[in-house]
């Protein structure tokens, strides 16, 4: 018969499989899903910078009135 204390301690040892688990496959995964979207960006990124709105090119580059 399994008395509670092995259960507890069955249940440690998955918990810390899995913290070692999410903590190798967060961090790898978001720097996967940065490289994918860095090296779609270089392969089909445009040749000219977006425009952000105002209006148009007034050669100002201060941004001022």
């Amino acid at each position: 018969m399994v008395s509670p204390a092995d259960c507890r301690d069955v249940v440690k040892e998955a918990d810390v499989v899995v913290t070692v688990l999410l903590a190798v496959v967060v961090p790898v995964g978001l720097l996967t899903l940065g490289t994918g979207a860095y090296s779609l960006w270089v392969r089909f990124g445009t040749e000219e910078p977006w425009r952000h709105g105002g209006g148009g090119d007034s050669g100002d580059t201060r941004g001022g009135a």
